[in-house]
């Protein structure tokens, strides 16, 4: 009867709803960035290393060791953009939905200001204190 149409009816629906739930929540490519700080730590412990991507202007996680690595995500960052280039970026949370408090360099002021990172899909222009973002930004 009406009762059996009316449940699938919703099935599709709830599907729907499920599917568009998922893509919000972990969209494509960030699902294997947003792993936690104990499977990232064994990775590092395991030889993988930070590289700069010149052509995305990030640094990526990866397995391995080359003179073009790095031991941190700093590290990566400053090492591979000139403050110019980290300081304008502006501050990305990023589509993962970690809370990670930090500072990013405002250059329309000239002064650093407090944002939360999510964890994943941001850029250098993050420090973990205002003192690190002041030093390596300041006079840009």
């Amino acid at each position: 009867g009406t009762a059996y149409k009316s449940e699938m009816f919703q099935l599709p629906v709830v599907m729907a709803v499920a599917l568009v739930a998922a893509i919000v929540v972990f969209p494509a490519g960030y699902a294997q960035t947003s792993d936690s700080f104990t499977e990232i730590t064994e990775r590092l412990d395991s030889g993988s290393r930070w590289y700069y991507n010149a052509t995305a202007t990030r640094c990526y996680l990866a397995p391995g060791y080359d003179d073009e690595s790095f031991n941190s995500e700093r590290e990566c960052y400053t090492s591979s953009q000139t403050p110019a280039e980290l300081c304008n970026q502006q501050a990305i949370r990023g589509p993962c939905r970690a809370y990670i408090p930090g500072y990013y360099y405002y250059v329309e002021d000239g002064t650093c200001l407090r944002f939360v990172y999510g964890g994943c899909a941001g850029n250098g222009n993050r420090f973990p204190t205002k003192e690190e973002c002041i030093a390596f930004c300041n006079g840009v």
